[in-house]
């Protein structure tokens, strides 16, 4: 009405008075003829009513980000694939902050059964973490532990890994990632359907996707390869299992996670034993259509954060979620084999180059907005300080300062040593146990630890001391050519030796305060029990003909030379060479002093 009081034509309007003619004025012409001050008002207006509306949303999501869930505690949690990489950090975790935790593996071949067994016995051994074998493709065998626990949340890690491996057997990856994820929801669904479930799904989802960061908002129909179809898959399986039968789901997309117990496979991995046995990297380059190198980029995620990412979904228990797990920050791969080689003593290692295989991509860069929102996920470890750590772990693994061997006929001949001496764990020190056939694969599925390895001989008998003597010189040397040099040397060195018929007595008290009273020193320290037949005898130091059975003679002549050539690689001008017999240990000692 106010308008209608100028000058000017009338406009239109959306609800005219009754009887009121709609006016033929075209709303363009109409808006042309508001006068400018009521223009300017009314833009004001509306952009005011913009900017309320986006801070609404904005405050929205504050409120969101604050409301994080705190960490589960006194839950009961199955977590699949707990002798796998991420699945023993995160069982390790869940304890260690009061939940129950059950871990299931099925310890299969992909990859060195023996770190698996060596995280699974830290769980079981240091923490009292049950580890049960199987297979989550076992229905029967899920049930029974479903009910027996009666499992309050699911961690779902268990599956078959790799890029490169999926092009060479495919059909591992129906068989892992779709039947026994199936297997595993349907004994959710007839047990517990309330489980809160959350599942490893994999970057790899976003195949050739060109936008970056790559978002859960994005679409993922482009896969590249057959794992991460497989993965793909899965979010798609747990979204049906969802809607028909109300499970909580929650698909975790993880980003090149690595750290300390890492997968073999994994490049880290690969670049750091190469770089420890100076042997050239392999490494891939990609060409733009203009001929020029494009920078090969990954977003390296330290476990710790990843775990933490895993926690959070476990506690915020959402009905149906899927987040990436990632750095936020890609790096560049030589940058982090620059790290490697410095830590590993080898600052330039070298390189070979070979062309980016089809299946990889060249740059995976995670948008980790959502999960901060939801969760609070917040990555605390740069990638210096995470390669830092890495390589700390790889070296005492691979290469102890101090190592003890022994050999062992049966597996009450280990239990008698064991009880008695093997679990005082001496520090920095690895017990290497050569064994022969008589000793179970149980026995050594049971007590391989982190500082105690199993090494089968390759006969069934030991013949002689000097036969036992080879093979410990020749493990060792293996070893010690294939270490790297910086900050690391192989301290001490015990050999226990005795012959198949000695009665395993192991008084190997004295042997080990002498080992490691030497604190400044390093040395080889070779031992033997008293029930050989020919009394004492000598190598390393002293001359063949001093032993007094002249077969032992025969027999050690040699290993003396290995000891010797031993002594280049690793023994420093204070290194003392020790043999010696317990049962003259004592006045031995002087004399050798």
């Amino acid at each position: 009405d106010l308008l209608q009081s100028h000058s000017h034509p009338p406009i239109p309007t959306f609800f005219p008075r009754k009887n009121t003619p709609m006016p033929t004025t075209s709303l363009f012409h109409s808006f042309q003829a508001i006068p400018p001050t009521t223009k300017l008002a009314s833009t004001i207006t509306i952009c005011l009513f913009f900017i309320l509306a986006l801070n609404f949303i904005h405050l929205k999501n504050l409120n969101e980000t604050h409301q994080v869930p705190e960490n589960i505690k006194g839950q009961r949690v199955l977590v699949t694939g707990a002798a796998g990489f991420i699945g023993f950090h995160l069982a390790k975790k869940l304890h260690r902050t009061g939940n129950l935790v059950v871990g299931l593996d099925a310890f299969n071949d992909y990859y060195d059964q023996e770190l698996k067994r060596v995280r699974a016995n830290y769980l079981t051994h240091d923490l009292d973490v049950e580890v049960v074998e199987g297979n989550v493709c076992d229905k029967q065998l899920l049930k029974q532990l479903f009910e027996k626990h009666r499992f309050t949340h699911v961690a779902h890690l268990a599956a078959q890994a790799g890029v490169r491996y999926s092009l060479e057997n495919p059909q591992s990856y129906v068989t892992n990632n779709l039947m026994c994820l199936t297997n595993l929801f349907e004994v959710v669904r007839e047990i517990n359907p309330k489980v809160v479930f959350v599942y490893a799904s994999s970057s790899s989802v976003y195949g050739r996707n060109k936008k970056v960061p790559f978002s859960e908002k994005d679409a993922v129909d482009h896969p590249s390869n057959v794992y991460g179809a497989s993965k793909k898959a899965n979010e798609a399986w747990a979204l049906v299992y969802h809607d028909l039968f109300g499970i909580k789901v929650t698909g975790l997309r993880f980003f090149t996670v690595y750290g300390p117990f890492g997968r073999p496979d994994m490049a880290i991995y690969l670049w750091a034993n190469s770089i420890s046995k100076n042997e050239p990297l392999r490494l891939y380059e990609k060409k733009d259509s203009w001929g020029r190198d494009v920078e090969l980029k990954r977003d390296f995620t330290y476990v710790d954060d990843i775990v933490d990412g895993v926690i959070g979904c476990l506690s915020l228990g959402a009905d149906h979620e899927v987040f990436n797990l990632g750095n936020n920050t890609p790096e560049p791969i030589t940058r982090l084999i620059d790290y490697l080689g410095e830590g590993l003593g080898r600052p330039h290692p070298k390189r070979t180059l070979k062309p980016l295989p089809s299946a990889d991509i060249t740059m995976t860069f995670a948008d980790i907005s959502h999960a901060q929102r939801r969760i609070g996920f917040e990555p605390k470890t740069k990638l210096k300080d995470g390669v830092r750590k890495f390589v700390s772990w790889y070296r005492d693994y691979y290469y102890p300062s101090n190592v003890i061997m022994l050999f062992v006929r049966d597996d009450a001949t280990f239990k008698e040593w064991y009880t008695t001496k093997g679990n005082k764990k001496l520090p920095n020190t690895r017990y290497y146990i050569f064994h022969s056939k008589k000793v179970s694969q149980r026995l050594v599925n049971q007590y391989t630890q982190m500082n105690m390895r199993f090494r089968s001989l390759p006969q069934d008998q030991v013949s002689s001391v000097g036969q036992l003597a080879g093979q410990y010189l020749e493990f060792l040397e293996n070893m010690l050519l294939s270490t790297p040099r910086k900050d690391w040397e192989l301290k001490r060195v015990a050999m226990f030796l005795q012959g198949e018929n000695v009665s395993f007595k192991y008084d190997a008290s004295y042997a080990e305060q002498s080992l490691f009273s030497q604190t400044d020193k390093s040395l080889i320290y070779m031992g033997t029990t008293t029930e050989l037949q020919g009394a004492e005898w000598w190598a390393g130091c002293s001359k063949p003909d001093s032993i007094k059975d002249p077969v032992s003679a025969e027999a050690l002549a040699g290993e003396a030379h290995a000891v010797v050539k031993l002594l280049k690689y690793t023994l420093k001008e204070d290194s003392v060479c020790f043999p010696m017999a317990l049962n003259d240990a004592r006045q031995n000692n002087r004399e050798f002093s």
